[in-house]
C-alpha cells in the first residue's frame, strides 16, 4: 500500500478540471479516476494534516488493505454534502468538500471516519453480500431502506450502518447521532458484531 502521505491530497484549484459541457470537476488519484463535481466558487478545504491524523486513525482501527485515497477539496461538491466515497475496483475514494467558511475541527473527526465507513461497508457488503446486510438488520431491528429522497437520508440504511461504525469502531463523535432509530450505545449485540466483522474482513 501507499503512504498515507501519497494518499491524502489536498486539491487546489489547478486541480479543478472544466469540461466544455457540465460541471467543473477534480479527478480522483485512483487507476480509474471518479470526476467529483464541484462548485467554481473558491472555498477552504479540510486541514490537511488533521486529515492525515485521522485517516491513520480509522485505518488502524478497521484496515481493509486497499489504498484509500482522501481528497481535501478547496471547493464545494455540487452536490452539497459534506463528502462522498467510494470504491473503484481494487481502490477506494474519498471526498471531503470544500466550504465557503473554515471548517470546525470536529466536523473533520466525524466526517473522516463516517465516508471511510462508506469504504468498510462496501467493502464487506462485496465480500459477504446480502448475509452481512440481513445481519446487520435483524441486530438493529429495522427495514432496509436506501432512497435519498429529500429529507429521507436520516433512515437510509448505509447511513446508519456508517455511522454506528463512526461512532463504535472509530469512537468519534458520538453525541452527534442524526437518526430515528436507537443510538448505538444502545444496541448491545452491535459493538460485538462490529468486532466479528473486523475479524472476518479487516486486513
Amino acid at each position: 500500500m501507499k503512504p498515507l502521505i501519497e494518499r491524502v491530497i489536498l486539491n487546489s484549484d489547478s486541480d479543478v478540471e472544466y469540461p466544455f459541457q457540465g460541471d467543473p470537476y477534480v479527478p480522483t488519484r485512483t487507476e480509474n479516476p471518479y470526476h467529483i463535481a464541484v462548485d467554481p466558487f473558491p472555498g477552504y478545504a479540510h486541514n490537511y494534516e488533521q486529515v492525515i491524523e485521522e485517516a491513520h486513525h480509522v485505518e488502524s482501527r478497521f484496515p481493509v488493505g486497499i489504498n484509500v485515497f482522501y481528497h481535501c477539496l478547496m471547493h464545494e461538491m455540487v452536490w452539497r454534502s459534506n463528502g462522498a466515497a467510494d470504491l473503484t475496483g481494487n481502490e477506494g475514494w474519498v471526498a471531503l468538500s470544500g466550504k465557503r467558511i473554515p471548517i470546525h475541527p470536529a466536523i473533520t473527526r466525524s466526517l473522516v471516519a463516517h465516508e471511510y465507513g462508506h469504504i468498510v461497508y462496501r467493502f464487506i457488503h462485496r465480500r459477504a453480500g446480502q448475509d452481512f446486510i440481513n445481519q446487520y438488520l435483524s441486530i438493529r431491528q429495522i427495514d432496509y431502506f436506501d432512497s435519498l429522497r429529500p429529507r429521507s437520508w436520516h433512515m437510509n440504511f448505509e447511513e446508519i450502518a456508517v455511522n454506528d461504525f463512526r461512532i463504535l469502531v472509530c469512537g468519534r463523535e458520538s453525541e452527534y447521532w442524526p437518526h430515528n432509530c436507537p443510538h448505538p450505545f444502545e444496541v448491545i449485540e452491535l459493538r460485538d458484531f462490529w468486532k466479528k466483522l473486523k475479524r472476518n474482513h479487516g486486513g
